[in-house]
Order: C-alpha cells, then structure tokens, then sequence
C-alpha cells in the first residue's frame, strides 16, 4: 500500500452504501498513523488511527486512537451523525481489539 491508492470496500454494516472507495493519506510505520478517506456521494469523510505501546507493571500495553471528521448529510443532525460516527469507531475498534487478543492469545504473548 502507499499513499494516494484506493481501494473499493464492501460495507458491512447497516450504511445505507453497499460499497465505499477509500483513498489512503497516511501511511506512517515509525509513528504508526494510517489515515484514510472515504470517497463519493455527497460527502468525504476521513479518519486517522494512531497505536501506541505502552510498558507497565511489566506488561506492554497497547492505546489506539482513532479520529475521524464527517460531514452531516443533509436530513440528519448533528447529533445523529455524531452517534452513528462514535458507534462505528467503538465497534471497529471493538473488532480490532477481539482480533488482536485473539492473535496473541494464540502466539502465546497475551498478557491475560
């Protein structure tokens, strides 16, 4: 990946797309920030996600973050897309979370 490509996206999720076509932005593996843009339709949303480690108590911890900025399509509030935005990023990174313990747990290097 580099930055600038696309890629097209099935949508998972009760969107009212079938299919999204992402622009990456950023893509920095020393600071590990990826930043991406979701192209078409009325508006163009973008997030960025961030991951850092975090040693404690003789562990490594892992903090991601994830930011995003959307436009409120128009018939919906602000307060709507906020929600909806929030409740997206929480899943996805429910899911990233799931996976990850899932992959450590079965290296072995879970810290549970």
């Amino acid at each position: 990946m580099v930055v600038a490509c696309t890629r097209d996206v099935n949508v998972i999720s009760s969107l009212p797309a079938a299919t999204s076509t992402e622009r990456l932005d950023i893509l920095d593996d020393d600071f590990k920030v990826n930043a991406f843009s979701i192209m078409g339709g009325a508006s163009v949303d973008r997030s960025a996600t961030m991951v850092h480690g975090i040693e404690r108590d003789e562990k490594i911890w892992t903090v991601v973050l994830e930011s995003c900025v959307v436009d409120v399509p128009e018939g919906n509030t602000e307060e709507d897309t906020r929600l909806f935005a929030d409740t997206v990023v929480k899943l996805n990174l429910q899911k990233l979370a799931s996976v990850s313990e899932e992959l450590a747990a079965r290296d072995g290097d879970c810290n549970k």
